[in-house]
């Protein structure tokens, strides 16, 4: 198919919607792998941590106060090295920027280094590794954030969800078309179905909790680079863009 084609934009963009629900998924699995498995703080979701830093102020918490920080340090750590790979969103850009799939892949680098070290420590870290645990999982998903916002597309995020949630409501409330209301309600179903999955893999098969949705990341990671390959391919053999009559 030409990738000057319509048809290959909305497919694109399909796709797009696809990996981003997947990835919403994993990032609710490792939300719920941080605050079950590694001392009760979030991975993404940077607003639940503050408010917890504030209630461990306010009852001399040290060590929740230590976790949060830990984890607000990661995911602000994370944001910015994943801005730098992502960069900003242009008008020429395609549906799915190739800088996208290197900060995730990056973010791939990550977890996987954290699922070999939770399994080399048999799934029960000392204080010092749980906190580098911690830490690293809130890079990623702060990666994974910065990544997302490459699109450019409003209301589109796989972290931080509450914008989602009141895109959901208020087009419900205008009585928008179901249609355009899919994508955010998938999203959120996917959050919520890996955060349950998360806590499963804790409780029945500990030893690979981080690992398991990283099979997630991965297929969107491999996803991505070969539908990139196809398109360069494409338009590689383009007439039009080689200059032929």
């Amino acid at each position: 198919m030409d990738p000057g084609d319509p048809r290959t934009g909305a497919a694109d963009r399909r796709r797009r919607d696809i990996y981003v629900i997947i990835l919403a998924v994993f990032s609710g699995a490792i939300d719920a792998f941080g605050f079950l498995g590694l001392g009760g703080s979030f991975t993404s979701v940077m607003t639940g941590n503050m408010v917890l830093l504030g209630a461990a102020a306010a009852g001399w918490e040290t060590a929740l106060a230590g976790h949060v920080l830990t984890a607000i340090v990661g995911y602000v750590a994370g944001t910015f090295v994943g801005a730098r790979i992502a960069g900003e969103h242009v008008a020429t850009d395609p549906v799915w920027p190739p800088r996208v799939t290197a900060a995730l892949a990056v973010e791939l680098g990550l977890f996987l280094a954290t699922g070999i070290v939770w399994l080399v420590t048999g799934a029960a870290p000392t204080a010092a590794v749980q906190l580098a645990l911690l830490a690293t999982s809130a890079a990623g998903l702060g990666i994974q954030s910065a990544a997302i916002g490459r699109f450019g597309v409003a209301g589109l995020s796989t972290t931080y969800l509450t914008g989602t949630l009141t895109t959901l409501v208020t087009g419900l409330a205008a009585r928008r078309p179901i249609g355009a209301l899919r994508r955010p309600a998938f999203i959120l179903l996917g959050l919520v179905a890996g955060a349950g999955v998360g806590a499963l893999l804790l409780t029945h098969v500990r030893l690979l909790a981080p690992l398991v949705p990283s099979v997630l990341l991965a297929t969107v990671v491999l996803g991505a680079v070969f539908t990139m390959r196809d398109r360069s391919g494409a338009r590689a053999r383009s007439p039009r863009d080689a200059g032929e009559p």
